[in-house]
């Protein structure tokens, strides 16, 4: 997570602690705690409450490993992002037919002590007819990495550094895209206003 740390210049690293997002971007219920995450500093000029999750794991032991839980949980933390690249899409796009762009996808890992999974979380937009609606996908990318630590393959082990570095240079490219978003605060402003009291009512 260090390593993390200093290549994405984050503010620090989180380590069971919560990942806090203004409502609109929560799952109802559900209150983000990674066992392990990176957000994207300060720096970036956005609200603290904003700042984009780039990296998020989940670490168990073989026995307490859940694929289906900690799927669950991974994409949890990555929800309140996911719907912010969604706005970044909409507001950047050049015409109302463009394609996302190939790098709006977040990785995560899942890993115990013998070795790693690797996720992919995205968003795409589904046609219906005439309309459509945005979906939050969750993909298990490999689990060639899965028993990489027990069996102490040296060549498996050299491509999962690799592995781990290419997602390292996506998240940076992820940040450096978001960092030329220069309407971001204006667009995302809206999802951490405070609700309006309603109206007193009148007194006769």
């Amino acid at each position: 997570m260090s390593a993390f740390l200093v290549i994405l210049d984050a503010d620090r690293p989180y380590s069971n602690q919560g990942v806090p997002f203004p409502p609109h971007l929560v799952v109802v219920g559900s209150s983000p705690l990674p066992d392990g995450s990176v957000r994207a500093t300060s720096k970036l000029g956005w609200p603290k409450s904003l700042l984009p999750v780039l990296y998020a794991a989940e670490a168990k032991t073989i026995t307490t490993f859940d694929e289906d839980r900690i799927g669950s949980q991974l994409a949890t933390a990555f929800h309140g992002t996911l719907i912010i690249l969604i706005l970044y899409y909409l507001d950047t796009r050049e015409h109302l037919h463009s394609p996302l762009p190939p790098w709006l996808f977040l990785y995560g890992v899942e890993y115990t002590e013998t070795g790693v999974n690797i996720t992919a979380h995205y968003p795409s937009y589904v046609f219906d007819g005439d309309t459509g609606h945005w979906e939050l996908h969750a993909n298990l990318l490999t689990k060639d990495y899965f028993r990489v630590f027990e069996t102490g393959n040296p060549i498996l082990r050299l491509r999962l550094l690799a592995v781990l570095l290419r997602i390292r240079s996506h998240s940076l490219f992820v940040l450096e895209q978001l960092g030329k978003w220069g309407r971001a605060c204006a667009v995302l402003d809206v999802l951490i206003k405070k609700k309006e009291k309603p109206a007193r009512k009148p007194r006769f």
